[in-house]
């Protein structure tokens, strides 16, 4: 049962396609065997592993295969503070505060002119269509003033009036 074995360390990786078509090999084995990897799985110190054996018994308790067991919840929640289950947050490398260098301002009456400029020409010619491809290759178009040009905060003037 090698092979298994195999598969079952190749679902510490985070490709969604293969551990997609692993699980599914995996689900193709008897009922007991199918709950032996789980369970081996849910053993395992691999978050993704452990995700993965969650994965394979609801597949199961979902085609009606295995009853739902309070010994297997799942491993963890995803979220931010998580790191979604694909890392652990704890080792990411903390940012550099910027640093502040004799004779050079971040910002200037220059750059807030600008930006008020910028924010005025877009408001002149809100109603221009403009267009462009999306990443997956789709040709859009919208109005000019119905971006969102204020960094994500609501476009009811920006508050770059305010400076």
């Amino acid at each position: 049962d090698e092979e298994t074995v195999f598969l079952e360390s190749l679902l510490a990786r985070k490709s969604a396609d293969l551990r997609r078509q692993i699980i599914a090999r995996l689900l193709k084995q008897s009922n007991e065997a199918a709950q032996a990897r789980a369970d081996r799985l849910a053993a395992s110190t691999n978050a993704l592993q452990r995700n993965a054996a969650d994965e394979i018994l609801k597949e199961l308790v979902k085609r009606g295969r295995a009853v739902p067991s309070l010994e297997h919840q799942p491993a963890e929640e995803w979220s931010e503070e998580n790191g979604f289950g694909l890392y652990d947050p704890a080792s990411r490398t903390r940012p550099a505060s910027p640093r502040v260098v004799d004779g050079v301002e971040l910002t200037t009456e220059a750059a807030a002119r600008a930006l008020l400029a910028l924010d005025e020409l877009v408001w002149r010619n809100r109603e221009m269509p403009v267009g462009g491809t999306t990443e997956f290759g789709s040709r859009v178009e919208t109005l000019l003033g119905a971006g969102d040009f204020c960094f994500g905060l609501p476009r009811k003037r920006c508050p770059l009036r305010r400076m």
